[in-house]
């Protein structure tokens, strides 16, 4: 059904209105013309009255003129006696012309008064019939409205009551968050929408399986389609794709980490087909303005612990090949071809030139003192 502005049932009223008065002006003016033409044949029929009587009076009036010329009894008689017959024939006549008359005038007017009460009666009914149809519609078309406003003022009501509670719920500041708070999304691992600082939107993958799931990905290296020989502003911001290769950004990361209580977990890959991982209990990373100086303690794991005990970088900065922060004479991240935390470079570098094989040469993404180079890498934290 079509659904009709107030504005619009507003001018049908005026409409059916104005119809009904205009109907009754006609029917009360057909009323008066036949009250008219009634009026019209009763008086015809009084003058052709009085025309009789005229004539009659003057038959008779010439009937004794010439009757009384004769002086006698039998004329007087004669005289009577025809002027008797004549006003008798004279009114016999009158009589039935006004019977007929009358008959004729009373039938005409109850005929036509007949038909037109019919046809008032008949156009009445129709036109009341419409009107009470009309005043239905009207009826439901403003039960129908006010039916609207009220569900639109309730689903404007619903409506920003999701909204605000979408704010709320689905700001999720890391995967654990999201995890926690949707159950349903255990084991399914994927891309989705974190909130780091100033409610900044970042997608990031998420490991909802590994450990009990809830690990946000910061780094996942898997076949070198993205380049990762970048320079510091690339690494500050972060680059690549969530759903592929990528590198979170150091300030995304010092965000996640910044006065939270946050462990690192690091799978490993061997070009050998065999997986390894490295936990470390406590991990964070400094500002820009501190050059994200690493902060990390606490390890366990079945790969060697290539960030601790072979070398530590415990409090190292992070450096690249436009920006010289390790300890070294040289640059650590050009030397191993790639950024990382650097003291007199170190023992692994998970940001090297990818290899396509293990070559041991202190390049590419490498880990442990053999510098063995790993087929896959991914680093992702959580809090504890």
């Amino acid at each position: 059904m079509i659904t009709l502005d107030y504005k619009v049932w507003i001018f049908l009223i005026v409409v059916i209105s104005c119809c009904f008065l205009t109907k009754s002006h006609s029917l009360m003016t057909e009323n008066n013309e036949v009250k008219t033409k009634d009026i019209d044949i009763l008086r015809q029929l009084l003058n052709q009255e009085s025309l009789f009587r005229i004539a009659l009076t003057k038959d008779v009036e010439s009937l004794k003129q010439h009757l009384l010329s004769k002086q006698d009894e039998t004329a007087e008689h004669t005289m009577s006696s025809e002027s008797s017959r004549v006003l008798e024939e004279r009114n016999f006549i009158n009589a039935s012309l006004l019977q007929t008359l009358a008959e004729n005038v009373s039938g005409h007017i109850i005929e036509n008064i007949s038909n037109q009460i019919s046809s008032q009666s008949q156009q009445f009914s129709k036109f009341f019939d419409n009107v009470t149809k009309l005043s239905a519609m009207l009826l439901k078309g403003f039960e129908r409205l006010e039916n609207m406003s009220v569900n639109t003022m309730q689903k404007s009501d619903a409506t920003d009551i999701k909204v605000k509670t979408d704010l709320v719920e689905k700001r999720y500041r890391d995967c654990q968050e999201i995890m926690n708070k949707n159950t349903s999304l255990r084991n399914q691992n994927g891309v989705y929408t974190i909130y780091l600082g100033c409610n900044t939107p970042r997608k990031v993958f998420c490991d909802m399986t590994t450990n009990g799931g809830g690990w946000t990905v910061i780094q996942r290296r898997f076949d070198g389609s993205t380049d990762f020989y970048r320079n510091w502003e690339d690494y500050k911001e972060g680059f690549g794709d969530a759903s592929k290769e990528y590198w979170l950004g150091n300030d995304a990361i010092h965000d996640l980490t910044d006065g939270r209580n946050q462990e690192l977990w690091i799978d490993l890959e061997k070009f050998s087909g065999s997986m390894v991982y490295a936990r470390y209990s406590s991990f964070s990373v400094g500002s820009e303005e501190d050059k994200y100086q690493l902060s990390i303690a606490g390890y366990s794991g079945n790969a060697d612990d290539a960030m601790i005990q072979a070398y530590s970088l415990n409090g190292t900065y992070f450096t690249t090949k436009d920006r010289d922060n390790d300890k070294s004479s040289g640059n650590c991240a050009i030397r191993h071809t790639g950024a990382w935390w650097f003291g007199n470079c170190a023992w692994s570098s998970l940001n090297g030139v990818y290899q396509t094989s293990n070559r041991n040469n202190n390049k590419g993404q490498y880990w442990g003192t053999n510098t063995e180079n790993m087929k896959s890498t991914k680093m992702m934290i959580r809090s504890k």
